[in-house]
Formats: C-alpha cells, sequence, structure tokens
C-alpha cells in the first residue's frame, strides 16, 4: 500500500491493450543494469542529525548490442534548497576514470570504448550530498535518531544513481557504514557486521531475488529485533525503534498465516525473509521486498508530526499486514510493466487480504470489507474521474487513487464470480507461476483467465477496468399473483452503454427464512424479468451475496 494506471479495446476477441503512456521517462536499448550494490555512509556527531551522506554505488551493466558509448542514470541534481547529490568520480572496476554530465537529475556516464555486444562492466560512482525525500531522517517514538528509506514511486534517485523505474528489476547489496550504537536493517540476508574500532559498524546485506528499485529499502536506528524462527524456510523478524511497543505475536501470527494461505493458493514466497519494520517517518505503509515498512508516530527533522496508521503503536491491524505481505507476491515478485498498470499491484493486494479475511476471520469478515471497499470505490469514482487503468507519466509514476485500490481489488472479486472460484484459482496460480521474478501487463491477467476459463473476457476487462462510471442501477420489483411470478424492473442509468451485468437476486418466503437466490444477466439500459414464485415474498433483496459493484437500489413498487 501506498497512499500517495489504458487501454481502448477494439472488438473482445482482442486483448485489453495498453495505450501508450505518457512516455517522458527515457529508456535506452540494449543496456540492462544487473546488479546494485550500495555503499552508504552516514554520522552522528555529538547527537546533532547530520543529513549529509556519502554514497558509492557499482553499477553492474550488460550490453545487448555493440557501439554504446554511454550509460544513464537517474540521480538527483543539486537544487536551490541544498538538497540532492554532487558526483566526485565515475570509474571503471579497473580504476580508470570515466568522464560524465550530472544535470536535470539525470548521470550520464560516458563510456572510454564503445560496448561489445554481451560484454558486462562494472561502473563506480562516487557522490555525497543531501536527500531530497528518498533518504528520511527524523526522531523515533522512543526519541533517538532514525533514518528510514522512502523510495516510492521514483524517489531512488534522491539518494543513489539507478535506473528508476519499474520495469528494470536488479539484484542488490547494501553496504552501511554508522555508528556502532545503530543497527541496519535492509532487503535480503544479512552477510556480516563489523565493528572498525572507532565507534562506527559496517553492515551488510545481500538481495538475491530481482526487485524494481523503489522496493530496496534500508532502516538505520536503535533498534529491537524480534526473532520469529522460520517458517517454510522463510526466517521471521521485526524491527522496532528503541521505545516502541510492538505486537509481536500478531505480526508472527500474519506472517505464518499469509506464507501458508498465499503460499498454497499462489506459490511460495519469493524472497530470502519476511521483515516487519516500524518505520515512523511516513503514516504509510509500504511494501519493500523482503521488509515491509509500516508507518508509527514519530518525528521527520523539521518538526513534521506524523500521522499514524493501524492502531498506532507496533504493528497494524491484520488487514493491512496480510495487504502488505501480499504485496510480496503481486508489486514485488509478479510487477506491472509500467505504472499505468499499477491495478495489477494495489488491487491484488487489497483482494488478497481480503481473501485473507474470508479464510482466518469468516464469510462476514469477508463481505464488511467488500461493502466498504464498493462505497470507497464509488466515491473514488466521482471524485477522481479515471478509470482503473489509465496513462501515467512514466517519468514521475501513477496516478494512484483509491480507484486502483477499491476497484481493482472488486474487479478480481467479479472476475472470480464469472469464471467461478476453482477456475479463478487455477488461473491465479498459473499467471504466478508464468511471471513471478517478472513483469506482467494487462493483457497478461487476461490471458491467463481465458485459458483456464475457455471464455472470451475481453468485454469483462474492458466495462470493469476502462470506464469511468461503474452502473447505476435503479430496480423495482412487485409480486404478479396472476401469474404466479415476481416481476422486476431494471435500469441503468449511468453514462454510455450499458454493462453486462449478472446479478443476484435473494428472495425470502418466510420471515428470518432463508434466502432462495436467483441469477439473471441484464445486458440493456432497461429491462424486465420474471422469476416464478408461488406466493409472495415477505421480501427481496438485490445482490445478497455482495458480489456485484455497482450503485445500486431495490425497491418495491407500489403499482398492482
Amino acid at each position: 500500500m501506498k497512499i500517495t494506471m489504458f487501454a481502448l479495446l477494439a472488438a473482445s476477441a482482442v486483448l485489453v491493450a495498453t495505450p501508450a503512456a505518457t512516455e517522458t521517462y527515457r529508456r535506452q536499448p540494449g543496456v540492462a543494469v544487473e546488479h546494485y550494490v550500495f555503499n552508504l555512509e552516514v554520522g552522528d556527531a555529538d547527537g546533532i542529525a547530520s543529513h549529509e551522506i556519502k554514497g558509492e554505488t557499482i553499477v553492474s551493466v550488460r550490453f545487448s548490442t555493440a557501439g554504446t558509448d554511454r550509460v544513464v542514470l537517474d540521480l538527483s541534481s543539486r537544487a536551490p534548497d541544498g538538497t540532492g547529490m554532487t558526483v566526485a568520480k565515475v570509474s571503471d572496476r579497473g580504476g580508470s576514470d570515466l568522464r560524465f554530465v550530472h544535470q536535470d537529475n539525470r548521470l550520464t556516464i560516458l563510456l572510454d570504448h564503445p560496448s561489445r555486444a554481451g560484454e558486462a562492466r562494472d561502473l563506480i560512482v562516487r557522490y555525497a550530498g543531501q536527500a531530497g525525500d528518498g533518504l528520511r531522517f527524523g526522531t523515533t517514538r522512543g526519541g533517538d535518531r532514525g533514518i528510514f528509506s522512502w523510495n516510492w514511486p521514483t524517489h531512488m534517485r534522491d539518494w543513489a544513481p539507478t535506473v528508476d523505474h519499474v520495469s528494470s528489476k536488479v539484484t542488490s547489496e547494501f553496504v552501511v557504514t554508522a555508528p556502532e550504537a545503530y543497527s541496519v536493517v535492509a532487503n535480503g540476508l544479512l552477510d556480516s557486521e563489523i565493528a572498525l574500532g572507532d565507534g562506527r559498524k559496517v553492515t551488510h546485506w545481500r538481495q538475491g531475488v530481482p526487485i524494481t528499485p523503489w522496493l530496496n529499502a534500508v532502516a538505520i536506528a536503535r533498534f529491537q529485533m524480534f526473532d520469529g524462527g522460520t517458517h517454510r524456510g522463510v526466517p521471521l523478524q521485526i524491527w522496532a525503534p528503541l521505545g516502541t511497543k510492538v505486537d509481536v505475536d500478531n505480526g508472527f501470527l500474519v506472517a505464518r498465516r499469509t506464507i501458508d494461505f498465499f503460499g498454497d493458493l499462489v506459490g511460495p514466497y519469493p524472497y530470502e525473509k519476511l521483515g516487519q519494520v516500524m518505520a515512523p517517518f511516513d503514516g504509510s505503509s509500504t511494501e519493500h521486498a523482503s521488509v515491509i515498512f509500516y508507518g508509527d508516530a514519530g518525528t521527520r527533522d523539521g518538526g513534521q508530526p506524523i500521522r499514524s496508521r493501524g492502531n498506532g503503536v507496533g504493528l497494524a491491524g491484520a488487514g493491512l499486514l496480510a495487504h502488505e505481505i501480499a504485496h510480496q507476491w503481486f508489486g514485488d515478485s509478479v510487477t506491472e510493466n509500467s505504472w499505468g498498470d499499477v491495478w495489477l499491484s494495489e488491487g491484488f493486494a487489497t483482494y488478497f487480504a481480503d481473501l485473507y479475511a474470508e479464510n482466518f476471520e469468516g464469510r462476514d469478515a469477508f463481505t464488511a470489507s467488500l461493502r466498504s471497499e464498493r462505497t470507497g470505490a464509488l466515491a473514488a469514482e466521482r471524485r477522481e474521474r479515471i478509470p482503473v487503468i489509465t496513462t501515467a507519466d512514466e517519468a514521475s509514476g501513477p496516478h494512484l487513487t483509491r480507484v486502483q485500490y477499491a476497484k481493482g481489488g472488486w474487479m478480481l472479486h467479479m472476475l472470480r464470480q464469472q469464471v467461478t472460484t476453482p477456475v479463478f484459482f487455477k488461473a491465479i496460480k498459473a499467471y504466478y507461476g508464468r511471471y513471478h521474478g517478472g513483469h506482467v501487463t494487462t493483457p497478461d491477467l487476461r490471458r491467463a483467465m481465458e485459458e483456464a476459463s475457455g471464455q472470451d473476457l475481453g468485454w469483462f476487462f474492458n466495462q470493469w477496468l476502462t470506464r469511468v462510471d461503474s452502473p447505476k442501477l435503479r430496480m423495482t420489483w412487485r409480486y404478479d399473483a396472476g401469474a404466479r411470478a415476481i416481476r422486476l424492473s431494471a435500469a441503468q442509468s449511468q453514462d454510455g452503454e450499458a454493462y453486462r451485468l449478472p446479478i443476484e437476486i435473494g428472495i425470502a418466503a418466510a420471515p428470518r427464512g432463508a434466502l432462495r437466490i436467483e441469477k439473471i444477466e441484464m445486458t440493456g439500459k432497461t429491462q424486465q424479468f420474471s422469476i416464478p414464485a408461488d406466493r409472495a415474498p415477505v421480501d427481496v433483496v438485490l445482490d445478497p451475496n455482495v458480489n456485484l459493484l455497482a450503485d445500486m437500489t431495490l425497491e418495491r413498487s407500489s403499482a398492482r
């Protein structure tokens, strides 16, 4: 979750197409980064926080074509407010200095000789400065200093040179030099901690699974670390600044449950550990691969108070934990190829948190969450006036709203009804199995669902992902004693053509009796339906199982 994405369809037989995004991000054909080593040094002078960092990043690149004479990385330039990085030197692995140009937040490295096809090179960038936003300094709940990364969506460039775009996935290492009293946690597994004997310590973490840049994370503070052992081979850890009260039992319980539940439903947990970190300098939470940050109360330097999410103490509630852990599969491992498809991350995490509730808290908790998200989705549509899939400025990140979360999750819920539950989860497992560790687009999801179900789902993806207004459905009913039938009149009043709507009608024959469920399908803007009934029902209920995203009402007609 981050509190801070395209398709015009032709005939329904054609896969959902992604229209061209606002391609302001300049990609580099023939150049692929394969690995980063982020060497970072932070200090602490007499307890007074300094925001200056020193960095050396080793960028391992491979050239797929011959003749490339430069490599371009994202790195913030110096700004009028003093933030940004100054590059002191760029060299190759052999120690030879390379010429470079650093301006407009782009670092262009001029190679000393053009590339050969298939060649790999290491480029070393030495720099220093003060991060504008991506590396945040402040005071923890316990009153100590802390430093936490916040790279979403394109702030890795604020403090380290990278190809800072969601389409790049790279393994990485953090080698952090910090005061010895601090602990450091980052992605992957801890390699070493070495005291230098001068009051400083070097901590080395390795991330062996490729991830997109913003998912790299580092936290530096006086931490208490809780070890939850391993579950299905996955080490479990909780890191909290000293003075933070933590519901450790709940944190590890949800971690174990999600590893089991999502692991069986989707595929094995994809990273080296499941770390959960109390990060005090933002009110949101974020799903960094293997090291999730949860917002906690604290203060960023400058005195800004930070909102708290969840219960405000330690880890948040199970729903938020399940959402962020679900992202390890969807968003982190299976990653949208461009920002316009961010719903493939946020819609999935939203719905899989609902599935967690359905499995562990019961049907009532599941439907309560769906109702709340339906209300939120409809309100967000009215406010934002955008569809789930839309164009995005690829240089600055997604247009991310509750539409992508709540309506995206609801689309998956309705898709589950359309193809049936067994087929839906068969397709999800196949989709994850095919694309884990890589990138996806909406057509990839549609293809997996169509292969599993045998259905043409073009109409479904079109109406729920590319339209701004969800259905506005008004229905009335009356009992026709002569025909021994319930007569239903239905009208869709949203702009544009009619939605194709599978609608469930619950019929109560007696007070407090079980509902008889009848299914109808509406395909026009106005339509009449007749449902056989031997006697007048006590009540008629629209969408009793909470399976339809619509602004809807059903009233008893006064007509006889």
